[in-house]
């Protein structure tokens, strides 16, 4: 009995002994929320860079504005990803934590150069990345766009490095939105792209500097990206469900509220048919010209007709924005000319 005792004591100093060895005080370590991966191609060198908030900032960062905001940038270069975040953690005299990282910044120049392959396998075998973080493209250098601080708007920039949902206005793709769209053929997502907005008020010297989500970018499976800006294909919004759009037709303004976008396959008939159901409430019309009852009308053929340009072209570079045949492959059925499909709409509008 005294010995098993004392062999239970002998275990608990171990443990406790052995954890004092790896005990960090809170306030030593910082946190990276934001991650950027770049490649210098006449360097051969991949950059990375790190937006890093100290912890005692991290939940205090909504209420500051960018004068109180204690955070600051890192960056770094090596032959491989993992070597460049081993550069960045030693020219930074501070302990880094990245499994707290709630957005990843992609550049264009980094899809370029043929990269995510690195990328995709670093996500997969390192242990450094929590997979709860969204993805973000960029023709931006990353730098430029962690330094467009306006926390005093509580805006898309903190939104962009805290991941926090509830200001988001569009759709966002995550970190198994990029696994499924590099590994599976069928699969594809529209990342967000970020771009860095210079405006200049009234009164102004300098540009005001914000961030702006200004369309989307699609990857092919040949390894090229496709950019739809949102001014040039207006039907994105309509897809990717955003809310409160402001929409602007002949005589005629509207304000839509609840909007929904939704897709499923109809495997009853031997053709190919797609149902797309729209249900929106208008919430403020505009028109001195249009009557009530024509308004459902008028809304109905501006979304077919902006979202069938949307199709229309992403079928043309071979994208399945729908995932048509990913969906297909879900039921066992096997894949079709995406081109091939009939869609059969079903749209709901409620207005005042």
């Amino acid at each position: 009995m005294m010995n098993k005792l004392r062999y239970i004591l002998i275990l608990l100093m171990f443990f406790v002994t052995s954890g004092c060895y790896s005990y960090k005080e809170i306030h030593e370590v910082s946190f990276v929320i934001s991650f950027g991966f770049d490649y210098i191609e006449h360097e051969k060198m991949y950059e990375v860079t790190a937006y890093i908030i100290n912890n005692a900032n991290l939940t205090q960062a909504e209420n500051q504005t960018s004068s109180e905001h204690n955070a600051y940038i890192g960056t770094a270069k090596g032959k491989t990803i993992s070597s460049a975040i081993e550069e960045l953690n030693k020219n930074l005299d501070i302990i880094l934590e990245f499994k707290h990282i709630k957005t990843v910044f992609i550049t264009t120049n980094f899809i370029n150069t043929n990269n995510l392959h690195y990328l995709y396998t670093f996500f997969r075998n390192g242990p450094l990345f929590y997979p709860n973080f969204e993805v973000y493209i960029t023709p931006e250098n990353i730098k430029d766009i962690y330094k467009v601080q306006v926390f005093e708007e509580t805006t898309i920039f903190y939104t962009l490095l805290t991941g926090e949902k509830k200001a988001h206005n569009y759709n966002v793709a995550n970190f198994y939105d990029f696994i499924n769209d590099y590994v599976i053929p069928d699969y594809h997502i529209g990342y967000p792209m970020i771009e860095v907005n210079k405006s200049v008020f009234e009164n102004q010297k300098d540009p005001h500097l914000t961030l702006e989500n200004s369309g989307i970018i699609y990857l092919n499976n040949d390894g090229n990206y496709y950019i739809l800006k949102y001014q040039e294909f207006p039907g994105l919004y309509l897809i990717n469900n955003f809310t409160d759009l402001l929409i602007t037709l002949q005589d005629l303004e509207l304000i839509i509220n609840n909007y929904l976008f939704s897709i499923e396959l109809n495997t009853e008939y031997p053709e190919h048919i797609v149902d797309i159901t729209i249900k929106s409430d208008v919430a403020y019309v505009f028109s001195d010209t249009i009557k009530d009852y024509e308004i459902s009308t008028y809304t109905e053929k501006y979304f077919i007709n902006e979202i069938n340009k949307v199709f229309d072209y992403c079928y043309s570079i071979g994208i399945d924005i729908l995932n048509i045949n990913y969906l297909r492959n879900l039921k066992g059925l096997p894949t079709c000319d995406i081109k091939s499909y009939q869609f059969n709409w079903t749209i709901d509008v409620l207005h005042p």
